[in-house]
C-alpha cells in the first residue's frame, strides 16, 4: 500500500468544546483541513483510470481517529458536492452515528429499510448475484 498521506494529532480540541469534524469546515486554511484536502488528491490520484469509489479506513488499534478521519473526509467529499455514504461497522464501540446526533435504534431502523429497498430494486430488475 503506497503512502496516502499524513494527518497531523490534534491536541486540545475537547477543551474547548471544539470538534476537528466540525471545526473542517470552519478553518479550510488550517494544516488539518489541508491534510484531509491532500489525502482526499492522494486517493483520487490513487486510481490511474478512475477514482475509486468506496474507501474503507482502518488501524490496528483503538483511539487512533478512524471516526475522526472518516467524517472529516466524508464532509469534505459532500461539500465538494459529492455524494457520500458513511457506514460504521465498528461493531464494539460504534461512533459515527453520535457525530451526527442520532440514536443508534434509529441507524439500524434506517439501515434495514435501506436494505430493503435495495433488495426490492434487484428483485424487479432480475439482478443476481
Amino acid at each position: 500500500m503506497p503512502f496516502l498521506g499524513l494527518i497531523p494529532k490534534l491536541i486540545g480540541f475537547e477543551w474547548f468544546g471544539k470538534t476537528p469534524q466540525n471545526q473542517i469546515l470552519k478553518y479550510l486554511t488550517s494544516a488539518f483541513a489541508e491534510s484531509i484536502r491532500t489525502l482526499h488528491t492522494s486517493i483520487l490520484l490513487s486510481g490511474v483510470e478512475q477514482p475509486p469509489k468506496r474507501i474503507l479506513i482502518t488501524s490496528a488499534q483503538p483511539k487512533e481517529g478512524k471516526t475522526t478521519i472518516a467524517v472529516c473526509f466524508a464532509r469534505m467529499l459532500a461539500k465538494s458536492g459529492q455524494k457520500v455514504l458513511l457506514i460504521d461497522v465498528d461493531l464494539r464501540t460504534p461512533a459515527v452515528h453520535a457525530e451526527y446526533k442520532l440514536s443508534l435504534p434509529s441507524c439500524r431502523k434506517w439501515l434495514f429499510l435501506a436494505r430493503k429497498r435495495l433488495r426490492s430494486k434487484n428483485s424487479s430488475m432480475n439482478v443476481g448475484n
